[in-house]
């Protein structure tokens, strides 16, 4: 019986039949000695009423009163159904009157079914650049590039969610690279990071270095990668955009290096609904960039060969594949289709429609160039450029 009313002081049970057989499947049948009440959908006898001086008395026989109670009290309901979900066992309840909901906790259930508790989405970010740092390390990567890298090391600025990649060759490289970017910060932007969040890799464990440098180290717990979800989602950004332009340039697996720094610059320069349609590189520079100044990544271009390598009838310039910017050097980075080799060079003419593909496979022992790994002030002089490293690309007027 549903939205009964209480009198504490009363000392019977009236029960109004027509609120009986109007919230339930009952039929309730008189006669002149008494009642019966029987399911009205199968037709089965529930109980039977006798009538004494013109009142009908209801007695529940004490097998009845013990078996509801034992329903009441404890679970055995839903432990008839295989420890059913308790939404699922109010459904049931919705239609079927015997059903009764679970009353205690079932240690069975939390032993079989108990999940990650989930992570509720968060826009909150640090207050000042570099209070708070995300860093991972992703690999290996399935195929070693140009230059045998398999890692690389991601570090993201909480506040401003700019991004800064490292690659290498084992995780071993990891402190190395943490120490040069916690110093590059200090030089170039007069600030200290404060905070750093990381797993629990073994290559984060530098105690001793956080200490003296009063930086709180946060991890995560155990098999909790959603902890530090914020590092997690740029890697699948970073790898969405670095397959994207392998794909499209016809390039081999073994550029991935070169598309990946590309790509880290692409993304710290586009607009993003967390910073209000700005950009991380607006955000930690106050300043914009020119787009015109981009090149397609993997594009063939014509890069002019040194006079004291050629004779007077030589080929002035080499057919080659525009990959990257190099570091600390004015000019481009570009793959020689002929030669097999990496090279740099200034004078550059770029047909950005037109993707090369190589028949011959690249030589793994290739001269190592240094790549990018972070984003710097722009000049005043247009002929510079800024990519993503501490240092200052040279974009020729006449290209």
């Amino acid at each position: 019986m549903n939205n009964v009313l209480y009198i504490p002081n009363f000392k019977y049970n009236l029960l109004c039949v027509s609120k009986l057989v109007l919230h339930s499947d009952i039929q309730v049948v008189f006669s002149n000695i008494g009642c019966f009440i029987q399911n009205q959908k199968i037709g089965r006898r529930i109980g039977s009423v006798n009538q004494h001086v013109g009142l009908y008395v209801f007695t529940i026989p004490d097998r009845f009163v013990n078996y509801i109670d034992k329903c009441n009290t404890s679970n055995l309901c839903p432990n008839r159904l295989g420890h059913i979900f308790d939404k699922r066992l109010e459904l049931l309840k919705q239609k079927y009157y015997c059903i009764h909901l679970r009353k205690d906790h079932c240690e069975a259930c939390h032993m079989a079914k108990q999940k990650k508790l989930p992570f509720p989405n968060s826009d909150s970010h640090a207050l000042k650049i570099f209070d708070i740092i995300h860093v991972d390390i992703w690999g290996p990567f399935p195929v070693s590039s140009l230059h045998g890298h398999r890692y690389f090391l991601i570090v993201v600025d909480d506040h401003s969610r700019f991004t800064w990649v490292y690659i290498m060759q084992n995780k071993s490289e990891t402190r190395k690279h943490l120490i040069r970017f916690i110093n590059y910060v200090e030089t170039h932007f007069n600030v200290k990071v404060k905070t750093i969040r990381s797993d629990n890799g073994r290559e984060f464990t530098m105690t001793y270095y956080f200490n003296s440098k009063g930086i709180a180290h946060q991890t995560t717990c155990n098999e909790t990668p959603e902890q530090n979800g914020i590092v997690e989602r740029k890697h699948q950004h970073l790898l969405n955009v670095t397959r994207a332009l392998l794909f499209h340039s016809k390039l081999s697996n073994q550029f991935w290096t070169y598309a990946l720094m590309h790509a880290t610059f692409l993304i710290n320069h586009m607009p993003t609904p967390f910073l209000q349609n700005t950009s991380p590189y607006e955000k930690i520079y106050n300043k914009t960039y020119y787009f015109n100044q981009l090149k397609v990544s993997g594009c063939l271009c014509y890069s002019s060969t040194l006079s004291t390598n050629r004779t007077k009838i030589d080929h002035c310039v080499r057919a080659s594949i525009f990959l990257s910017f190099p570091c600390n050097i004015k000019g481009y980075v570009v793959y020689d289709i002929k030669n097999h080799d990496v090279k740099i060079s200034r004078n550059v003419i770029f047909y950005e429609d037109i993707f090369p593909s190589l028949d011959t496979p690249c030589d793994n022992n290739i001269e190592e160039i240094s790549l990018p790994t972070h984003n710097a002030q722009d000049f005043d002089n247009d002929e510079f450029i800024s990519h993503n490293d501490n240092t200052v690309f040279y974009a020729p007027s006449d290209s």
